[in-house]
């Protein structure tokens, strides 16, 4: 009886170890590949855009994308933060998602206030490819100044009378 006892508990222990040990490959959320890890064939930052326009010294938060070729339907996790160039005080980055199989783009939050006008830029890579996207950044339209078209100097009046060597004190 005890013997039996042993086997049973032998054969429920192996079975254990090889349902453990089995690997499930799902390869039809990676495109049908088997690939674990995204991947693209190029980034295109020359077709990269911002949600919104940027401004010296004024708050900013927007997004901007860049598309990419050859995505192979993988999930990729958030990116850390890239720091701008040239206009300096900005910070992108790359937003959590999933590749298209193929063309797509990819999304990042971008974020900061601006020390300058000028071109923030950003060098990115992604899956092995890189290049730089550019954020004009704006001057500030500050008020225009008062202009005086005539000035009729023959028609003033004064409020009291003007004597010489003194000071002025009328209106």
């Amino acid at each position: 009886m005890i013997a039996i006892d042993l086997r049973k508990l032998a054969l429920v222990s192996t079975l254990i170890l090889l349902i453990a040990s089995c690997s499930k490959s799902d390869s039809s959320s990676s495109g049908g590949g088997g690939a674990t890890a995204a991947s693209i064939t190029a980034l295109v930052c020359g077709g990269g855009s911002f949600s919104s326009s940027a401004t010296i010294n004024v708050p900013f938060s927007a997004s901007g994308t860049i598309p990419y070729t050859g995505g192979n339907a993988i999930a990729y996790t958030a990116g850390t933060s890239i720091a701008s160039t040239g206009v300096t005080g900005l910070t992108a980055t790359l937003q959590a998602g999933v590749l298209a199989n193929g063309t797509g783009s990819l999304t990042y939050s971008v974020s900061g206030t601006p020390t300058s006008a000028g071109s923030a830029t950003f060098a990115v890579s992604f899956a092995g490819q890189s290049c730089s996207i550019s954020l004009t950044v704006n001057p500030v339209a500050g008020p225009t100044s008062p202009a005086i078209s005539a000035l009729a100097c023959g028609s003033g009046s004064f409020s009291a009378p003007a004597t010489a060597g003194t000071i002025y004190s009328g209106t």
